[in-house]
């Protein structure tokens, strides 16, 4: 694979996440990262088995699963209309439970997101029109 695909793929990454479009081969065939990272996975589980590393790779699926933590922290900020808040709210849930957690779950049990919790500067977000 020429050295520019690998230059290529560092520059999709850092922009597109875990949307981006990576070129696998030399061809020039493309494949989604999470579906590289998911085939990965598979292909070292039996080297990480030998070696005491499932919990690792294991770590990485729920990840894929889940989505990374910056859309997860986007979902939550949709969700909650635009309140930065439920990013955070979200990331303590998060530390408290040791694992990625659904934004939905955590703002349908968390207490409602009120302006008054937010910085001054985001509280005109919530100012009536």
């Amino acid at each position: 694979m020429p050295d520019w695909y690998v230059d290529e793929n560092k520059w999709r990454s850092a922009r597109y996440g875990m949307d981006a479009i990576l070129i696998t081969g030399s061809d020039g065939e493309e494949e989604l990262v999470s579906d590289t990272v998911a085939q990965m996975v598979e292909q070292l589980m039996p080297v990480a088995e030998e070696l005491g590393g499932v919990r690792e790779l294991v770590a990485i699926q729920t990840t894929l699963d889940a989505g990374a933590s910056y859309q997860r922290q986007l979902a939550a900020v949709s969700a909650a209309g635009g309140a930065n808040q439920a990013a955070v709210k979200l990331m303590q849930a998060e530390g408290r439970a040791g694992r990625p957690l659904s934004p939905t779950e955590v703002l349908s049990t968390a207490s409602t997101i009120h302006p008054s919790t937010l910085p001054a500067s985001h509280r005109h977000r919530f100012a009536s029109a």
